[in-house]
């Protein structure tokens, strides 16, 4: 590997020699300096003197390239620790220290990726430990590519609109919080999530579009969301999905003793998910479950029903757009002072439908795993909806989303 390294090293050296002497010129032009160079601690505390050209202009890294080469950096690795960090290094993080610093790390990519919800330094954590268990081209593959979908732009306020949709810009920390707090205070709070897929529908169904308006808040999900917003200068914060955020909100509902209504999906769907998040959250208070294959006129009744329970929070998964415009018709006569609508999370939590892997979500590709998992069922959606999409951000969605 070794050997590899130092062959790829000298080939990018190289062939990207007239960018380095161009970048290499530049500093020198505007800062009076070639490089720059700052003391970081690499794998069982070497002090290592990174290498940076001068001035923050793109390219700037590009002379790490020497450490790869020295061997002091792995091609994927976490972050290097500054020196001046080292003695605020928590005793849990020590093991980012048991690893090279890394080229790339996973950590900030997935971050860039807006998948970054436990947390910048646990994802540091994670990729030490990735990088001593799995073999380097692997996962320099997955980085790189990772690398060339993900792109960060400055976060222009607190959401845009889109097709006249008003989206709100949330973290999934801010996410869970919000929920919870509403659940806590009796506050009504009724929640959408919506992706390429939903906004195509709510283009053409006013109803849909209708219950979209009077939600208090929509949350933006999938990496179609990010593209779209990035392509008008807005940098969504987070991948705000259901499915990601439902054992998150388990987890809290359970710490401060809230409980949760699971409604929805094909009948023992919802109880299978409910048993998981049970067992990964023992003190978890599931106030009751029900399918969503009933009839119109049977909404009453299933209303009572959950509204006798005394759940904080109900959680629908009936699928765009029924379950928004259903919740729009019945939300307070479910008795919940939070509601929101999930879609499939269900199903995926109950395991009757496998959850992409992380490397294909790290990718932003769930989609594309999804499609490979139910073709016949997600075809149209996938590869005649996104495309769709993406063709009304550019034309019809211009005059709408504004940052």
């Amino acid at each position: 590997m070794r050997a590899l390294s130092v062959l790829v090293v000298t080939t990018l050296a190289l062939a990207l020699l007239p960018v380095l002497l161009i970048r290499a010129v530049w500093g020198r032009m505007n800062t009076g300096r070639w490089l720059e160079e700052e003391l970081v601690v690499g794998r069982n505390g070497i002090s290592i003197r990174q290498k940076s050209f001068a001035g923050l202009a793109l390219g700037r890294r590009l002379p790490r390239l020497w450490h790869v080469l020295t061997g002091e950096y792995a091609w994927v690795g976490p972050r290097p620790v500054g020196k001046d960090d080292l003695s605020d290094l928590a005793i849990r993080d020590l093991v980012r220290l048991e690893a090279r610093p890394g080229l790339v790390s996973l950590g900030t990519v997935r971050q860039a990726m807006g998948i970054a919800h436990d947390g910048i330094e646990t994802l540091e954590r994670a990729t030490a430990l990735e990088w001593r268990r799995r073999d380097s081209p692997a996962l320099l593959v997955k980085a790189l590519l990772t690398s060339l979908v993900s792109r960060r732009r400055t976060r222009q306020g607190a959401g845009f609109s889109l097709f006249g949709v008003e989206i709100d810009d949330r973290t999934m920390s801010e996410t869970v919080t919000e929920l919870i707090e509403a659940a806590e205070a009796k506050r009504n709070l009724r929640a959408a999530f919506v992706n390429p897929d939903c906004l195509n529908k709510a283009f053409q169904d006013d109803n849909y579009l209708t219950a979209l308006h009077s939600a208090d808040r929509v949350y933006a999900d999938g990496i179609g969301l990010r593209i779209a917003a990035s392509w008008h200068g807005h940098s969504l914060s987070d991948n705000v999905n259901g499915t990601d955020l439902f054992p998150r909100l388990c987890q809290e509902a359970s710490r401060r003793g809230l409980s949760l209504y699971l409604l929805g999906a094909r009948p023992g769907i919802a109880a299978a998910a409910a048993k998981a998040m049970r067992r990964a959250n023992p003190s978890l208070q599931i106030a009751g479950t029900h399918h969503g294959y009933f009839r119109g006129e049977q909404s009453e009744d299933v209303c009572r029903q959950v509204s006798a329970s005394g759940a904080d929070l109900v959680l629908v998964a009936m699928g765009a757009p029924r379950q928004e415009i259903w919740l729009q018709r019945h939300h307070r006569s479910l008795g919940a002072p939070v509601v929101l609508g999930v879609g499939g999370l269900f199903d995926f939590y109950s395991g009757r439908i496998p959850r992409a892997p992380q490397a294909w979500r790290d990718l932003g590709l769930e989609w594309l795993f999804r499609l490979w998992r139910e073709p016949s069922r997600l075809w149209k959606r996938y590869l005649i909806g996104n495309p769709l999409f993406l063709y009304r951000t550019v034309f019809a969605g211009r005059r709408d989303l504004m940052a």
